[in-house]
């Protein structure tokens, strides 16, 4: 941030987003051996994302595909109702 600041930059605004963590606490990801994702649980999965970053999701976002969800998603995003937390848990993602 200082030589951002030495050379004119803008400086980024920073934001935490809570890790999703499996049951045994390491975060979801393949280098833990998460199972893979296909293409059909694309959107109920983005769906449950907004809904554990505290963003409201319509109910016609169920029918929607997973680009409409994304553009949707980014269209109402509000930082301000992340949850303040390090980490959710997998299993209580509704």
């Amino acid at each position: 941030m200082y030589l951002q600041e030495l050379l004119g930059l803008p400086q980024p605004r920073y934001l935490h987003v809570p890790l999703i963590t499996q049951p045994d606490g390491h975060k979801l990801g393949k280098s833990y051996r998460s199972p893979p994702l296909t293409a059909d649980q694309a959107t109920p999965l983005l769906l449950r994302a907004l809904r554990a970053l505290g963003q409201p999701v319509d109910a016609h976002m169920a029918d929607g595909t997973a680009q409409e969800v994304l553009t949707w998603g980014i269209r109402h995003w509000n930082a301000s109702l992340i949850p303040r937390q390090r980490t959710i848990e997998e299993a209580r993602i509704a």
